[in-house]
């Protein structure tokens, strides 16, 4: 690569910026050189050098509104990180300077952003475009963390469900696997826009990544972000078929994260439970999936979740020291399953989980300030007119893991959804739809027993319902 090759970057603040704020950067934007701040439209100036710490940060002057920084990024300091046929997946902050966390609150930066790249290279970002490598920068920019892509890569872009998606694939994806995964992405987003009508965010950014560490699986691992824009990331095998996506819950799974905004961490619980039930429900609702296959995956969540060794609350604060994802994540679907399960019940099928979803949706989106899990189950509560969500959810998180297991393998077991213990499943049986509403199986055999086989006939209007969404069909109504 040739040394004099560089991104230019300007960075514009709408907002006033006070004394001695400290600009911080990853390591390749701390290498940038020509740091230069710019004259302003309130008193123009001209061009000074910006002063640096030893570790390469930047101090600023008290600036008024739309002044800018620029510098230069020389790409040969990118030569050192992993790159594949030289196009870098970077995180935004290692190339774009972003003030102290702790003004954050008081100053909630927003701002533009202007890139200037050698003819042959292209760069993906999240943030919404003015003009071909000019942005706006929301200021979720400088609260949360966004992924770019940098260098030679295929991009293809569309607009569905009110949103515009804009694709970028490593060079090491051929052609064939990107129309597949494409197709796929399509279904995925039809499927999540089931629950407001449209898709949650304006504008989509996808970075595929070809790994081929990922031999057994076409999408090995997913993961939302939020600075900016909503930017998915997903490392999949390099060449792939539209068959080998047949079964693939990952993009679900991450788009559904977007119908809320981000949950702390330790409340994972609530955010990743939500989001594995709607990567069955939403797949079997637009027949990615047949509802049998949903609704035993989720009858195998709660098998997971009965096997744990502390509780669910528990488990959640200690998910990434102890590795708890699996039973975290299918913990809180076993959660997301009752809690819609029982709305529906109660209502006669008129209200349901995603009617909560479509009620925080129009108080928040999904780049609004961190949320606890209380905050969220508040704002349930506060649409249902009572304390059911929060209720449910106390006696579903605090519980010991036998209990909360047994208890949505009994709501499971009320649609005649179970398996029998020491048998195997006939394909003929799992392919036909109307099986769950025949089947009267009590155990399974990844568990312990969970009691004996009900002799009421299931709620099979239930176990429509569950997959169908409320009956209530215009989504900007609440209960």
């Amino acid at each position: 690569m040739n040394g004099q090759q560089a991104l230019a970057v300007k960075l514009c603040f709408a907002h006033a910026v006070p004394a001695a704020t400290r600009l911080h950067a990853g390591p390749a934007a701390r290498w940038a050189s020509n740091a230069l701040l710019e004259g302003s439209r309130v008193g123009a100036r001209p061009s000074q050098k910006l002063a640096r710490t030893p570790d390469g940060h930047l101090i600023l002057p008290a600036l008024p509104p739309h002044s800018c920084i620029r510098y230069l990024l020389e790409l040969k300091a990118l030569e050192r990180r992993p790159h594949t046929t030289q196009t870098w997946l970077l995180p935004i902050g290692a190339w774009l300077w972003r003030p102290d966390r702790a003004l954050l609150n008081r100053w909630g930066p927003r701002g533009t952003l202007s890139v200037h790249l050698p003819a042959d290279l292209h760069l993906s970002v999240p943030f919404p475009a003015t003009a071909p490598h000019r942005y706006t920068l929301p200021a979720s920019t400088f609260m949360y963390s966004g992924r770019s892509l940098l260098g030679r890569y295929a991009h293809a872009r569309f607009t569905a469900h009110n949103c515009l998606v804009d694709l970028a694939f490593t060079p090491n994806i051929p052609e064939p696997s990107q129309q597949a995964l494409i197709q796929h992405i399509r279904e995925a987003m039809a499927a999540v826009s089931t629950v407001l009508g449209h898709f949650p965010a304006p504008k989509l950014q996808i970075l595929v990544n070809g790994d081929r560490a990922q031999a057994n699986q076409a999408i090995g691992f997913g993961q939302l972000t939020r600075g900016g824009g909503a930017g998915v990331s997903l490392w999949v095998k390099p060449t792939l078929d539209a068959s080998e996506l047949r079964s693939a819950w990952t993009c679900v799974h991450e788009f559904a994260h977007l119908l809320l905004p981000f949950v702390r961490r330790e409340d994972a619980w609530l955010s990743e439970g939500i989001a594995t039930y709607y990567q069955e429900v939403l797949r079997a609702r637009t027949g990615m999936i047949t509802p049998i296959q949903a609704l035993l995956r989720l009858h195998d969540g709660a098998i997971r979740l009965a096997s744990a060794d502390a509780p669910l609350a528990e488990l959640s604060r200690q998910m990434s020291r102890q590795g708890a994802y699996r039973q975290v994540y299918w913990g809180g679907a076993s959660f997301a399953l009752r809690l819609d399960a029982m709305l529906l019940r109660k209502s006669a099928g008129k209200l349901g989980l995603d009617t909560l979803i479509r009620g925080i949706a129009n108080r928040m989106d999904y780049q609004a300030p961190p949320q606890s899990g209380r905050d969220l189950l508040g704002m349930m509560d506060k649409l249902l007119g009572n304390h059911r969500a929060t209720k449910l959810a106390n006696a579903h998180i605090h519980a010991t893991p036998p209990a909360s297991g047994r208890a949505t393998l009994d709501a499971l077991r009320a649609l005649g959804i179970g398996r029998q213990t020491g048998t195997r499943t006939p394909r003929r049986q799992q392919s036909d739809p109307d099986w769950a509403s025949r089947s009267h199986l009590p155990r399974s055999s990844e568990g312990p027993a969970v009691g004996e086989a009900t002799r009421l006939p299931p709620d099979q209007a239930l176990w429509q319902r569950l997959i169908a969404g409320p009956k209530n069909t215009n989504q900007s109504e609440e209960p």
